[in-house]
């Protein structure tokens, strides 16, 4: 296949700005209780400080003649990448978008809302079980969300406008929630654990972007000797523990977290962290080290019962696809809807960072171990794991953006898509409707005069 026969090369875009001022602001959002202000931050020092950067970067490395020679040329973007989309826009390129989930991703001019579960209002983010058809939910949410496109709109959109306009001469503005909605979504996960919805067709689920030909041996093989050697020296389960690397935990969790994990002495523990505040350590029961040579590799193997992370979406589709339970302390954004999600599917559990305790994490591992718990978790996953296989994988992404190059998307895209705003919410249609009703309203306020008017003439007759 062409995209997996053609040799890649990689372009040097230099190195992020001001990385160091990128995870202090991160760490600070992470330590947001309002999760809506948190990531109404990060879009905001996204849009100031770094997005003029990375068009600043592409500009110079990528030249136009690089796409000349070319037979079929097509970008492929992730969703929070708006630099790369205008980019491909300034050399007139198609593009794919990558999207790691549906809602919290895609904008509401992308897929319906889904009332039931909104996300980015929501500090606690509701169990779909919990809210059914709330009707407080689905009267109030539809209009906070209106208020929210305000707000981003003066708080993102003329900005993000502004940089386009002037590193790239463009005299159009765009909506950040509706700048991709005549493009193909490539979205990396599954139902199952994405909430059943409506989608149009230019959204396709792929999955995770894992291969779905690959078996759990040989994420395995990737594994360093020294990796598996410790993990096969014992027979008692593994708890492998790994925050990510973009948002470093605070001192008070790493302490938390050390305390639970040192209590369970029924099992060995497996911690890649790298703090300050943490040795590196490798006893036969309890490993700390800065790196491992494959996350998947460990998740694959059988000897690790439990993963406990931040819960990003590419870790907890990656954790359910390989089999293992997963125990999610939330940080930032979608983190707290993934693991609801993972909660719902009866697969995970999860914890909030700021109030969970050594005892309650000890807890918690020791319940999801327990035979009835693993019974039930491994029917959900294999439920999961054969959706999961249904939407293809990597290999059927490839296909989506071989076609796509070949073809074009305007099969794809709804015709909506192309409507002016106040037909796409079809307020001209409600316009119609409510000119209509007031129309009715005085003919039958007239007809009821008429009737009474006649009735007294009558009277007087009489």
């Amino acid at each position: 296949m062409y995209c997996l026969n053609t040799t890649i090369k990689f372009l040097d875009l230099g190195s992020c700005y001001n990385d160091t001022e990128l995870a202090r602001n991160l760490e600070a959002i992470a330590s947001q209780t309002n999760i809506l202000l948190g990531a109404m931050q990060m879009f905001g020092s996204a849009i100031a400080d770094y997005y003029p950067h990375m068009y600043d970067q592409m500009l110079r490395v990528l030249q136009p003649e690089m796409f000349h020679h070319q037979k079929t040329t097509i970008v492929i973007t992730d969703r929070l990448t708006y630099a790369g989309a205008s980019i491909a826009d300034h050399f007139q390129i198609p593009y794919i978008v990558n999207v790691a989930g549906l809602l919290p991703y895609l904008g509401w001019h992308d897929i319906l809302p889904s009332d039931y579960n909104p996300w980015i209002l929501s500090n606690q983010p509701p169990s779909i079980h919990s809210l059914g058809i709330n009707l407080l939910a689905r009267t109030v949410f539809p209009i906070l969300r209106y208020f929210l496109l305000i707000q981003m709109y003066f708080q993102f959109d003329r900005p993000f406008n502004c940089i386009r306009q002037e590193k790239l001469l463009f005299n159009h503005s765009s909506h950040l929630w509706s700048y991709f909605n005549s493009h193909l979504f490539l979205v990396n996960n599954a139902f199952g654990l994405e909430y059943a919805q409506h989608i149009p067709p230019n959204v396709q689920i792929t999955g995770p972007m894992l291969s779905m030909k690959l078996s759990s041996n040989d994420y395995i093989e990737q594994l360093s000797h020294e990796d598996r050697q410790w993990i096969e020296s014992d027979s008692r389960p593994i708890i492998y523990v790994n925050f990510g690397t973009a948002i470093p935990l605070s001192n008070e969790q790493v302490q938390k977290l050390s305390l639970a994990l040192k209590s369970l002495s029924e099992y060995r523990v497996l911690w890649k962290i790298d703090h300050p505040g943490i040795s590196q350590t490798s006893s036969s029961t309890f490993r700390i080290v800065k790196w491992i040579s494959s996350s998947l590799g460990h998740l694959a193997h059988p000897a690790v019962q439990i993963f406990i992370s931040h819960c990003g979406i590419n870790s907890a589709y990656e954790s359910v696809w390989l089999g293992t339970a997963i125990l999610c302390i939330p940080r930032l954004g979608d983190q707290l809807d993934m693991a609801q999600r993972l909660e719902d599917a009866g697969v995970g559990k999860w914890l909030n960072q700021n109030k969970f305790t050594p005892d309650q994490l000890k807890q918690t591992v020791e319940l999801m171990l327990t035979s009835g718990e693993m019974v039930s978790r491994e029917r959900n996953i294999k439920r999961i794991q054969a959706i999961m296989k249904l939407h293809g994988g990597v290999e059927r992404a490839v296909d989506l953006i071989e076609m796509t190059a070949e073809y074009g998307i305007k099969s794809f895209v709804p015709v909506n898509n192309s409507y002016p705003w106040y037909a796409y919410y079809n307020l001209d249609v409600y316009t119609i409707w409510l000119f209509i009703l007031i129309l009715l309203k005085k003919l039958i306020h007239y007809l009821i005069l008429c009737n009474r008017r006649t009735a007294k003439s009558k009277e007087k007759t009489n």
